[in-house]
């Protein structure tokens, strides 16, 4: 059964993608 481990992947994938998106903003903010 490899459904934690996905799950886990899964919510790792999308707390770097939120991360990411949060300091782009932020970075654009800063610049400006």
């Amino acid at each position: 059964m490899t459904m934690a481990s996905d799950i886990k992947f899964f919510s790792v994938e999308l707390t770097s993608e939120i991360l990411e998106s949060v300091v782009e903003r932020s970075w654009r903010a800063i610049q400006k």
